[in-house]
């Protein structure tokens, strides 16, 4: 594969062994290809889901 296989704006995705380290990388790979509405949407995702399973609890303000 040359870099004119790869679309200019996307990395391609990092091979591994499957160790921890190998994890980590297309973790952070992942990460890296979401734009911030996508990185935010999944953030509210997972927020509703831990405070629908309880895991979460609603803050509330002190003395309130």
């Amino acid at each position: 594969m040359t870099t004119r296989d790869v679309e200019p704006t996307r990395a391609a995705e990092p091979a591994g062994t499957g160790s921890y380290a190998d994890a980590e990388r297309l973790r952070r790979w992942s990460f890296l290809q979401r734009t911030p509405a996508q990185r935010l949407d999944w953030l509210i995702e997972m927020l509703e889901i831990a405070y629908a399973s309880g895991a979460l609890r609603p803050r509330r303000p002190e003395g309130g």
